[in-house]
Formats: C-alpha cells, structure tokens, sequence
C-alpha cells in the first residue's frame, strides 16, 4: 500500500483508510483484517495508532473484534449507523438507488411527521431566522453550491423550532446526505429553467404558513417541496447503482 496519511491524527486517518477499502469492496463483509502486526506493517503505522484506529471502525459499525478471533468486516447494512451514509459519500462514492430511495422516503416521514409541532412550537425569533435565510438567498438563484448551503440551514432550523431533539440531531447527522440529494435536484432544476428562485418560492410559503400558524397550508407546503423534490431525484436514479 503506498498510502500515508497527511492529516493531524494519524488514527483517524488509518480509520479512513480502512473504511474506504471496506466501502470499495476491495475487503468483503466477513473477511478477517489482517493481524495487527502486519496491517500495522502496511500502514506504516504502530501497533496503538492502529488499535485506536480499529476502535473507530467498530464504533462506526465497520468492523468488529472477536476476542480470540481477530477484527472482521461487517455487513454494513446490519451493523453501521447513520454516519454510514456520510463516510460513502466524503469516500467519493455515489449513494446507491436503495440508499437514495430510503432516505427520501425518511425524508418525507420526518418532514410531515413534525410539521404540526414545527408551527405550534417555532418562537418568533425563529421564524425570523427563517426569513433571514430567504432574503440571503435572494441574488443566489444562479448559485447551486450556495443554495444548496442555504437550504440545509433553512430545515435544520425547522428541526430546531420544533423543539424536538432528536429531529434535530437527525438533520445534523444526515447534513452529508441531504445535501447530496438537493445538488441533484437543483442542478437539475438549475438546467432546465436558469434560476434557483422557485427553491425560495417553496422556503417562503413555508415561512409564511409557520407565521399564520396555519398547520394546514405548512404542511401542503412541505409535501408539496418533498415532491417536487422526489421526482427530480427519481429521474437521476436510472443512472446509479442499485
């Protein structure tokens, strides 16, 4: 192996590495590392920056020791969590058409399944917030990246006005992944009409539901946002992985 880390910590880094070849199929799930003298070897690492390394990859759900046994790959879809989704994506591999499709489906659950306590629960100065992010967003209607940013701070501050926790750290733990799917659907969007306005449009209306307290048009607002969403995304899918 000639890769040699370059970041502050070196155990981190030996984390990635093994994650990645995990994630590349280049180590089967079952398979059995390496001993730790000789992975170390190839790391070109010692025996305890390796150690610290293999307790990350276990934690993460990528690998487990069996006492007596040796580390062993997982099957990932039984045994990682979320944070899965974000090492495949900085890894610089595409989500697959399963992984994209569920999120989206999550996506909606968790949308409308908090849309009643996000208008009954957001304070005014949280739904001031939220009229700041749209007006930062006008003059970017040309700016996928900066849309894309402004869109994620814009839903996990809904998160947040809910005031419920764990949708909060929902948003924050899949920020990689929901951003993922936006590029695709604003570029696409981007492509067939010049402008990221309508992007906007949809965090007005929204904005503006939550304002009235109108349960009822927030929630229209949201479906109709996801679906609009869902059927750029589905379009982009016949090209990815199953």
């Amino acid at each position: 192996m000639d890769w040699k880390p370059n970041r502050k910590r070196l155990s981190d880094q030996v984390a990635e590495k093994i994650k990645a070849m995990i994630l590349s199929g280049e180590v089967a799930k079952d398979t059995r590392l390496p001993a730790e003298r000789v992975l170390a070897e190839q790391m070109g690492v010692t025996r305890l920056t390796l150690r610290e390394a293999l307790k990350e990859t276990e934690r993460a759900g990528f690998t487990k020791t069996r006492h007596g046994a040796g580390t062993y790959v997982c099957d990932l879809s039984k045994e990682a969590n979320l944070g899965l989704l974000e090492e495949i994506l900085n890894s610089g591999q595409d989500l697959t058409q399963r992984e994209v499709r569920s999120l989206l489906e999550f996506r909606r659950v968790n949308f409308l399944g908090f849309a009643d306590m996000v208008v009954q629960n957001a304070r005014p100065d949280q739904i001031e917030q939220l009229y700041e992010i749209i007006e930062r967003e006008r003059g970017s209607f040309q700016d996928v990246d900066t849309i894309v940013a402004l869109d994620y701070e814009f839903h996990e501050k809904l998160a947040e006005a809910s005031s419920n926790l764990i949708y909060a750290l929902f948003m924050r733990s899949v920020h990689a992944a929901y951003s993922y799917l936006c590029y695709i659907v604003f570029n696409t969007v981007f492509e067939q009409t010049g402008t990221l306005e309508s992007v906007t449009i949809a965090h007005e209306a929204m904005a503006n539901s939550i304002r009235d307290r109108n349960a009822s048009a927030y929630r229209e607002q949201v479906d109709l946002f996801i679906t609009c969403g869902d059927v750029f995304v589905e379009q982009s899918l016949e090209s990815k992985p199953a």
